[in-house]
């Protein structure tokens, strides 16, 4: 199946330009995974997920390396962009690409990490205030709160689950008021994401 996968991904990816590589890491039991995905104007294609001995730049640009070439060495010349997120270290892992590539690349980068701090700062926040609350009640928490969880967003999540439509993925009542605000229909139709299981839609 691997070999087919490959045939495949050259076939597709021999003739694109402009292409934006993605990749990240993760170390998963002791391990350090690299993943590399590669995006056309239409599609994304994942090459594969590698095992690292470290998280240097020269470690990453390395897997890449051979991800990439696993598939056709040519790929390499026709990445013209990056994506990842926002640690310093890829930076360098950019640098060490444009070498690989021979071209200038313009390197993006993923807003979700800011984000993630915002929700665990305010988390952090709503928990210290529903500590002063709880003194000298002895209902500590509420029903259902996951380990590490607020009540705040225990209660969150057990209203959207009330309302939660799970053919469209939204509150039932959500997508009829866009509609009477004039924000969803036609052309607007795909600016909102599907919320459920998704933290920063339900707490932010």
């Amino acid at each position: 199946m691997r070999a087919v996968n490959k045939i495949y991904l050259r076939e597709v990816l021999k003739d694109e330009r402009d292409l934006t590589l993605k990749y990240d890491g993760s170390t998963k039991s002791g391990h350090h995974l690299v993943e590399a995905q590669l995006s056309t104007d239409k599609d994304t294609f994942t090459l594969n997920v590698q095992e690292t001995c470290g998280g240097t730049a020269s470690d990453y640009s390395e897997c890449i390396k051979d991800l990439v070439y696993d598939v056709d060495s040519n790929i390499m010349k026709n990445i013209s962009n990056t994506m990842t997120d926002r640690c310093v270290t890829n930076n360098a892992i950019d640098k060490e690409i444009e070498t690989l590539t021979g071209n200038k690349v313009n390197s993006f980068r993923c807003a979700m990490h800011p984000l993630d701090t915002i929700h665990k700062q305010t988390e952090k926040r709503i928990k210290q205030h529903e500590l002063t609350m709880k003194k000298g009640n002895a209902d500590k928490s509420m029903p259902y709160t996951h380990r590490g969880e607020s009540s705040t967003q225990a209660l969150l999540r057990a209203i959207d689950k009330v309302l939660h439509c799970s053919a469209s993925g939204l509150p039932k009542e959500l997508p009829q008021h866009l509609r009477n605000k004039g924000f969803l229909g036609g052309q607007n139709s795909s600016l909102y994401p599907r919320w459920v299981g998704n933290r920063f839609n339900l707490f932010l």
